[in-house]
């Protein structure tokens, strides 16, 4: 056991680091290259954007919406009664179950139309112009083959 301590504790001497030679003459030619450079300079404003108006004021911006929230009042009567909310559901449901179905009827009768047009391509259906390719198609085969 004490050979194995021995041997654990045994240090082999490390290879030297390799040290970092800089290229002196290349940094100072690339630092007075950069230092001679005639450089633009960049006149954009500063985001984000302000634009004037005519009269040279900045424009102003538009009154803030007020919050969303509902009034404490509101919120008691909703708790004080159940019955009140789900009147309220229910009259938001029934105004958009009233739209007439006239109207869906007539979108889905234009949309049809539409899509009826776009597949018409060029005063032909899709199928009469895929049976031309077909058959071009066996027309150059036939080609090569004669060849």
């Amino acid at each position: 056991a004490r050979r194995l301590a021995a041997r654990c504790c045994i240090r082999l001497p490390m290879p030297p680091k390799a040290a970092i030679h800089w290229d002196e003459a290349n940094i100072q030619q690339n630092e007075d290259e950069s230092l001679a450079a005639n450089r633009m300079k960049i006149t954009e404003p500063k985001t984000p954007f302000h634009y004037l108006e005519e009269d040279g004021e900045p424009a102003a911006y538009p009154p803030k919406a007020a919050p969303a929230v509902a009034s404490g009042q509101h919120v008691h009567d909703v708790f004080a009664n159940p019955d009140a909310l789900a009147k309220l559901t229910s009259a938001a449901l029934e105004r958009r179950n009233d739209e007439p179905a006239d109207d869906e009827e007539e979108i889905n009768r234009k949309f049809q139309e539409h899509r009826s047009d776009h597949y018409k391509l060029q005063g032909g259906s899709l199928a009469e112009l895929r049976k031309l390719a077909q058959q071009a198609m066996e027309e150059e085969e036939e080609e090569e083959e004669s060849k």
